[in-house]
C-alpha cells in the first residue's frame, strides 16, 4: 500500500511515476496486476477488497497516519491480514539518521526536522499495538528485523547521496551557502560509519507487524 505523502516530500510526483514504471514492469508477467498511485488516506478501493494489505515504511510518514492505518484495514478483507513496517528510530533509518543528526547540529536555532508525527508514534512494539487495536484490528504480532544500510564509500559520500538528501523537504529549503556549512561535518559523520570493506554502513531495526482483521 502506496499513497501520497505530501507533508514530508519523500514522495514526490517525479519519483512516484519512476516508482510506478519500475513496479509496472515487473509485475508484466502478471496480467491480472495493476499498479495505481493513490491517496494513502482516500484509497480507492472497495471495502475488504484485498485478503493481504501491506504498508513498507508507508502509512508511517502520512501526515494523517491515523487516516492511512484506519483505510490499510478498511480495505482488508474480514480475517484478512495486515502486515505494516515502520523504524524504531523517529529519525528513519540509513542515511537519514546521520544527515538529521547533522543538521540539527549545524542549525541549532532551525525547527528540529521531522520525517512525519507517524514514525514516532509507531516506533515501539506498544505503540503499534495500541494503534492498531484502535484502528480495530486483533492477533497482533510485533518482530524486531534488525538490518544493515549499506551506502557509498566513503569518499564524495554526500555528493552521491545528494539526491536522496533531496527527498527532504527541510535540506531542499537549504540555501546554497546552507548546504556549504552542512557537507563538511556530514561527510565526517559518514566517514565514521565505514566498514572493513570501505562502505557506509548503518545499522537499523525496523518493527514488522502482522495483524488480523477481524472476521465478520
Amino acid at each position: 500500500m502506496g499513497g501520497r505523502v505530501d507533508g514530508t516530500g519523500l514522495c514526490h510526483p517525479a519519483r512516484q511515476r519512476r516508482m510506478v514504471d519500475v513496479a509496472a514492469a515487473a509485475l508484466a508477467p502478471y496480467p491480472a496486476a495493476t499498479v495505481k498511485v493513490m491517496d494513502g488516506t482516500a484509497l480507492d478501493v472497495p471495502d475488504g477488497a484485498h485478503d493481504v494489505v501491506l504498508s513498507t515504511f508507508g502509512v508511517m510518514t502520512f501526515p494523517a497516519w491515523e487516516a492511512g492505518l484506519a483505510e490499510a484495514l478498511r480495505v482488508t478483507a474480514p480475517g484478512g491480514r495486515l502486515v505494516l513496517a515502520t523504524w524504531t528510530s523517529p529519525d528513519g533509518a540509513a542515511f537519514f539518521t546521520t544527515l538529521m543528526a547533522t543538521y540539527r547540529q549545524t542549525f541549532p536555532d532551525k525547527p528540529s526536522p521531522v520525517l512525519g508525527p507517524g514514525v514516532a508514534a509507531l516506533a515501539t512494539p506498544a505503540k503499534v499495538t495500541a494503534a492498531l487495536t484502535a484502528a480495530g484490528a486483533e492477533r497482533i504480532s510485533v518482530t524486531p528485523v534488525e538490518q544493515t544500510w549499506v551506502g557509498p564509500p566513503a569518499a564524495g559520500a554526500v555528493e552521491e547521496l545528494m539526491p536522496l538528501f533531496s527527498r527532504a523537504p527541510f535540506y531542499r529549503a537549504l540555501s546554497a551557502e546552507e548546504r556549504s556549512r552542512l557537507h563538511p561535518p556530514l561527510q565526517a559523520a559518514l566517514e565514521r560509519l565505514v566498514g572493513d570493506d570501505g562502505l557506509i554502513r548503518i545499522p537499523a531495526t525496523a518493527l514488522v507487524t502482522l495483524a488480523h482483521k477481524p472476521a465478520a
